[in-house]
């Protein structure tokens, strides 16, 4: 169960295929599972769901980054796979660690992930009111 303190991790879509968020930056057929695996090797809690948005419009939900990055597209592209385990080392290893302490340093605590979230929120807010 995640913690109050674990918070969604909100991220932009740009074109067809580059994910970003909190300055990380993945290009490619699938850059939402590229980008969940980047964030978890830059220390963010791999527990953390995971909004990917399209201007205002929520694109996609994922339960959380640790599932997607464990993930990659089959080859006809009409689903998803597991990753083979193995390859980069040290990051197969953060995708299954299942360490009860872990996400205690995760995004919750970036000031930049909080002003990002008030300020995609403000602007989503002000698009209600003006459509009303």
């Amino acid at each position: 169960m995640l913690s109050p303190a674990t918070r969604v991790i909100l991220t932009a879509l740009i074109e067809s295929d580059t994910a970003t968020a909190f300055g990380i930056v993945a290009h490619g057929s699938s850059p939402v599972l590229a980008l969940c695996r980047k964030l978890i090797e830059a220390g963010h809690d791999p527990r953390a769901p995971l909004e990917a948005w399209r201007g205002p419009i929520l694109a996609l939900r994922i339960r959380s980054i640790r599932e997607a990055a464990r993930l990659k597209l089959t080859g006809d592209g009409t689903g998803f796979k597991p990753r083979p385990e193995g390859g980069r080392g040290s990051q197969a290893a953060r995708l299954s660690k299942s360490d009860p302490n872990e996400g205690q340093h995760g995004n919750t605590r970036n000031p930049l992930g909080v002003a990002c979230r008030h300020a995609l929120n403000a602007h989503l807010l002000s698009g209600l009111k003006a459509g009303e």
